[in-house]
């Protein structure tokens, strides 16, 4: 049966779809947004959506980076009705369902208050999106460092420690996925690595690569379909040539889908 990529259009403000996720050290919860992009998981041909982080959680909410593997998944992560922080002692990720007594904040708890003083730079902001790569946790977002290690907006979960990815992005990450047995990054930095890769670029696992020319403003959301990566975001070009909001790669090249969008799309998933 083929199936079908659906997106959705934002006309006032994206949705980001993926848990806001704060990850200063000893930083405290985070709220999740309403929606999600769903996206695919390695290899090729359509696929189903991301799995619930759900299956992977510890009953204390931590999260089984082992059971992950064993699993043999790789693809993103759906963390939508979840709140997280990171245990300040250990520097594990931690998800609870958001609103549980576990998560809601106690007079006792200490707080950083941006009201009061603004973050420090470099040790915390938010993350966007989530995905499984290599048998390792991967984040993106609007952040600078994971626990006390600088990371540059993504960083990496090895089941002890946090690590960067290369020297990471100059601006913020929107989307992750895996495609072709690379981890994809969507969103709105312009280099990667230290290499010109305009709001798309992949990671072999050692390097970042820039997903040709790419586009010509924001991606926001990605998903693998019929064996193609598929980006949706604000941009109207790639590669020069006209896409409205929404193009294909295919390994070597990008396509518009057909005359696009009117306005641009925040998320993406397969269906049927």
């Amino acid at each position: 049966m083929r199936r079908n990529v659906f997106c959705s259009i934002q006309i006032t403000a994206v949705i980001f779809s993926l848990l806001f996720f704060n990850l200063a050290s000893g930083a405290g919860i985070s709220q999740a947004p309403l929606d999600a992009p769903q996206a695919g998981n390695n290899g090729k041909g359509a696929i189903p959506p991301g799995r619930s982080i759900a299956e992977f959680l510890t009953p204390d909410g931590q999260f089984d980076l082992e059971a992950a593997r064993q699993s043999g998944y790789q693809g993103p992560l759906d963390i939508r009705g979840f709140q997280s922080a990171i245990d300040p002692v250990t520097g594990q990720p931690l998800f609870q369902p958001s609103g549980s007594e576990q998560t809601a904040d106690h007079p006792d708890d200490i707080y950083w208050d941006n009201s009061i003083s603004p973050s420090i730079a470099g040790v915390g902001g938010w993350v966007y999106a989530a995905t499984v790569y290599d048998g390792r946790l991967v984040v993106g977002g609007n952040f600078q460092a994971a626990g006390e290690v600088k990371t540059n907006y993504v960083a990496i979960w090895d089941g002890a420690s946090w690590s960067s990815l290369g020297s990471g992005l100059n601006n913020s990450v929107s989307a992750l996925t895996v495609y072709d047995g690379k981890l994809i990054a969507g969103g709105g930095f312009t280099t990667a690595g230290g290499t010109m890769a305009n709001y798309i670029a992949s990671w072999n696992g050692y390097n970042w690569s820039p997903l040709g020319s790419g586009m010509n403003n924001g991606v926001y959301a990605l998903t693998v379909y019929d064996g193609k990566l598929i980006a949706g975001g604000y941009f109207s070009t790639i590669g020069g040539v006209t896409a409205n909001y929404i193009a294909s790669w295919d390994g070597y090249n990008w396509s518009p889908l057909g005359s696009g969008m009117e306005n641009y799309v925040s998320s993406l998933t397969v269906y049927d």
